[in-house]
C-alpha cells in the first residue's frame, strides 16, 4: 500500500487581496455540503476546510498527492465566481512536513494579519470539528489538528505571544482598566452604534462593565445594539443627561462635527464630585473638542494614543516570534515521530506473529506426544520466550522510527526474513 501523504491548497491574505479572498469564504453550512463530495470525488483518505475571511485552506491526506495537487488547486480556484478569480499567483501549495508546519504556524498566530491573535485557534478547531463531523476526518487528521491545538497552547501560556492589546477597541479597554482597574463598578457610554460601536461595547461587556449606555443618532439602532448587549439605549440629544453618572465615555461616530462639546463636559463635571472621566475619541474627524482634555479631572486620549498602546504590543509580540517558532519545532518532531512510530507497528505485529506461529508449528510436531495440560505449559512458554526474544529488537525498531530512518527499518525486514515468508497462520517459508 502507497503511503499516505499530507498536502495543502490554499490562498490567504498574505497573496491575495481580500476582496478576491472574500469570494473563496463559505459558511459552515457550504462546508457541510460540498467537503463530502470532494472527499469523495478526488478520492481523499482524509480532508479538513478552514475557511475564514483571511484565508480559504484545504488540508487532505492522500496516498496519490502528485495527482490531487492540481486537482485541489482547480476546486479552490472554482470557488470564486468573479471575473478576475484566483490565479495560479494566489495559491500556495505545500506537503508533509511544511504543511504540518504551516498549520502549527497558523493556528499560534504566526500567519495572521495581527501577530499572535488568538481567534484563529478557535476557527481551526471549529474547522476540525466540522469535517469530523461529517466524516471527512479520521485518526489522521485528529492527531494533526491535535498537534496543533497543543502547540497553541504552548505557545500561550509559555511565552508572550499574545500578550497586550492589538485592536483600537480592545486598546480602549485597556486603557479604561489602567486608569479604573476593576470596570465591574464602573459605567460606560459608547457613542455610536455601528460596527466599531458594537465592538466597543461587546469588549466593555466582556470585562465585565457595571452598566452601559449606547447613543446614537438613530435611536432605533442604539435600541437594538442595546437588547444586544444588555445596555441601555441613549437618544444622542440626551448624551448630557448621562455624562454626570458614567466614567468612561467613547466615541465611534462619523459625525462631521462634535458631539461633545466642552461646555457639556464642564456642566456634567459639577454634578461629579472629584470623580474621574475618562474621555476616548476614536472618530474620524474628532468628536470631541479638544479643550476638553485641559478640565480638571478629564482624560482625553485619541487614535494616536491608542495606536501607541497598540503598536507596544506588536513590539512586544514580535520578540516572542523566535520562542514560539522554536515550540512549532519541536511539536513538528514530536508529530513525525509519533507518526513514524505508529508505521512500524504492522512491521513489529508481523515479526511477533512470525515467531509465534513457528513456535506454534514446533508444538503441533509434538502435540501427539504430549498430554493437553503439557500443551498449554507449552504453549505459554513459547510466548514468553518470543516476548524476551523480541524485547530489545522490537524497542530499537521503534527507536528506527523515531529517528525516521526508513531504509535501517527496510534492512531490519530483512534481518529478520520477513521479506522471504508468507504468514499464512502456519509460518512457512516460501522456497
Amino acid at each position: 500500500m502507497a503511503k499516505r501523504e499530507l498536502i495543502l491548497v490554499g490562498s490567504s491574505h498574505r497573496l491575495t487581496p481580500l476582496n478576491l479572498l472574500e469570494s473563496l469564504t463559505l459558511t459552515s453550512d457550504e462546508i457541510r455540503e460540498r467537503l463530502p463530495s470532494l472527499k469523495k470525488d478526488e478520492g481523499l483518505d482524509e480532508v479538513v476546510l478552514l475557511s475564514t475571511c483571511n484565508r480559504t485552506e484545504i488540508y487532505a491526506a492522500s496516498q496519490d498527492p502528485d495527482r490531487i495537487g492540481p486537482n485541489l488547486e482547480h476546486w479552490l480556484a472554482s470557488l470564486s465566481k468573479r471575473s478576475d478569480g484566483i490565479g495560479s499567483e494566489h495559491v500556495y501549495v505545500k506537503r508533509d512536513r511544511d504543511v504540518v508546519d504551516h498549520l502549527l504556524r497558523t493556528t499560534c498566530g504566526l500567519e495572521s494579519m495581527i501577530l499572535g491573535e488568538t481567534e484563529i485557534a478557535g476557527q481551526v478547531q471549529d474547522a476540525f470539528e466540522l469535517a469530523r463531523e461529517i466524516g471527512a476526518a479520521g485518526s489522521f487528521s485528529t492527531q494533526l489538528f491535535s498537534a496543533a491545538f497543543h502547540a497553541s497552547k504552548r505557545a500561550r501560556t509559555q511565552t508572550d505571544i499574545s500578550a497586550g492589546t492589538t485592536s483600537i477597541a480592545s486598546a480602549s479597554v485597556h486603557l479604561a482598566h489602567r486608569i479604573f482597574g476593576d470596570l465591574s463598578r464602573r459605567s460606560i457610554l459608547v457613542v455610536g452604534a455601528g460596527e466599531t460601536g458594537r465592538l466597543l461595547s461587546r469588549h466593555f461587556k466582556h470585562h465585565g462593565a457595571r452598566e452601559l449606555f449606547i447613543a446614537n443618532r438613530t435611536i432605533e439602532t442604539a435600541q437594538n445594539a442595546a437588547k444586544d448587549f444588555g445596555a441601555r439605549a441613549v437618544p444622542l440629544d440626551e448624551i448630557g443627561q448621562v455624562l454626570p453618572s458614567v466614567d468612561v465615555v467613547v466615541c465611534a461616530t462619523s459625525a462631521k462635527t462634535p458631539l461633545i462639546e466642552e461646555g457639556m463636559i464642564v456642566e456634567a463635571m459639577k454634578n461629579r464630585g472629584s470623580r474621574m472621566l475618562l474621555i476616548v475619541d476614536i472618530s474620524l474627524p474628532h468628536n470631541v473638542e479638544p479643550e476638553v482634555g485641559d478640565l480638571s479631572n478629564v482624560f482625553l486620549n485619541d487614535m494616536n494614543d491608542l495606536r501607541t498602546i497598540v503598536d507596544r504590543s506588536l513590539r512586544r509580540r514580535e520578540k516572542e516570534t523566535p520562542a514560539v517558532e522554536d515550540i512549532i519545532g519541536e511539536e513538528t518532531d514530536a508529530f513525525f515521530a509519533r507518526q513514524s512510530t505508529l508505521e512500524v507497528g504492522p512491521l513489529i505485529r508481523e515479526l511477533r506473529r512470525h515467531y509465534e506461529n513457528l513456535g506454534d508449528s514446533e508444538i503441533e510436531r509434538f502435540a501427539g506426544k504430549f498430554s493437553e495440560e503439557d500443551l498449554l505449559v507449552a504453549r505459554r512458554m513459547v510466548r514468553d520466550l518470543v516476548n524476551k526474544l523480541l524485547h530489545w529488537p522490537t524497542l530499537e525498531i521503534r527507536s528506527l522510527a523515531r529517528e525516521s530512518n526508513p531504509e535501517r527499518i527496510s534492512w531490519s525486514r530483512k534481518l529478520f526474513g520477513l521479506d522471504r515468508i508468507d504468514l499464512d497462520g502456519k509460518g512457512d517459508q516460501r522456497r
